[in-house]
């Protein structure tokens, strides 16, 4: 297992919270509150196509250098999978 536990202060209301990060498949982070229910997780979803084309067209504001060739997902990259893991 490649992910680590850890306690810290709510932001909340102060009292001690669990958090979770992990770097696979890709950098998540989780963190929930028994006291209050404050409760946060990294999100995933697939950019819309128009906020996709809007950003290739300035692609410096997101750290690319101008030119960069878009690749297409990996041949048998599967959605669903990727789309059905969830953070324990």
């Amino acid at each position: 297992m490649s992910g680590i536990n850890d306690e810290k202060p709510c932001p909340r209301c102060g009292n001690i919270m669990q958090c979770y990060s992990d770097y696979k498949p890709h950098e998540t982070v989780a963190g929930w509150c028994l006291h209050c229910g404050f409760e946060y997780m990294t999100t995933r979803r697939r950019m819309p196509k128009k906020e996709l084309a809007k950003r290739r067209k300035h692609p410096a504001e997101d750290g690319y250098e101008k030119g960069t060739k878009w690749k297409e997902p990996k041949k048998g990259y599967d959605v669903k999978e990727f789309d059905s893991y969830y953070i324990i």
